[in-house]
């Protein structure tokens, strides 16, 4: 089942594949924002989960799949990473979600909120998976596994990085970065 899947999600990772990428102007309202959320205190990945799950933006087949992951554990817990950082200048943190799959944590969206009012405003999306966001020295930095023929799930050959810097209410990308390993590496 492991391998259909990761075949599954990475028959969508071709150089002609576009997901979703928004960057464009942030959105006048807030697009996501539970009710017992504080964005003074850290997100819990049930807080986080519910986020991501009313973001109007989010692709139907990321919400379908945004599930605790399968547990022994009475509260299992989502696969979602969050993060914080400060990037595009909010009256607060703001918040990087990764969602991955459970089994081989291949990232199936990335997503940025700031704080805005009560809760959280959507202000960047990427579902071209496998993707996975993160905030190093005030800049977002989207990286992408790059896959050769043969290459497991695990082991990608090398990787891309985008670089966005928040511009006029907006990411904009700055760099892009592409590293191939050797297989001796």
């Amino acid at each position: 089942m492991g391998v259909a899947t990761a075949i599954l999600l990475l028959g969508g990772c071709g150089q002609g594949s576009q997901g979703v990428r928004e960057e464009g102007p942030a959105e006048n309202e807030p697009v996501a924002a539970p009710s017992p959320t504080d964005p003074s205190r850290a997100l819990s990945k049930k807080d986080a989960a519910e986020i991501v799950k009313r973001d109007p933006r989010v692709s139907l087949e990321v919400r379908e799949r945004l599930r605790p992951c399968p547990s022994k554990e009475p509260e299992a817990d989502y696969p979602i990473d969050v993060s914080y950082g400060r990037v595009t200048g909010g009256a607060g943190p703001d918040v990087v979600i990764n969602i991955t799959t459970c089994g081989e944590a291949l990232g199936l969206g990335s997503y940025v909120y700031r704080v805005r009012g009560p809760g959280y405003e959507g202000v960047f999306a990427n579902e071209d998976s496998p993707v996975y966001a993160k905030i190093t020295n005030g800049e977002l930095q989207v990286t992408k596994p790059l896959y050769a023929s043969g290459d497991e799930v695990c082991c990608p050959s090398g990787e891309e990085v985008t670089t966005y810097t928040w511009q006029h209410d907006r990411f904009a990308q700055v760099a892009r970065t592409k590293a191939v390993r050797s297989k001796g590496d």
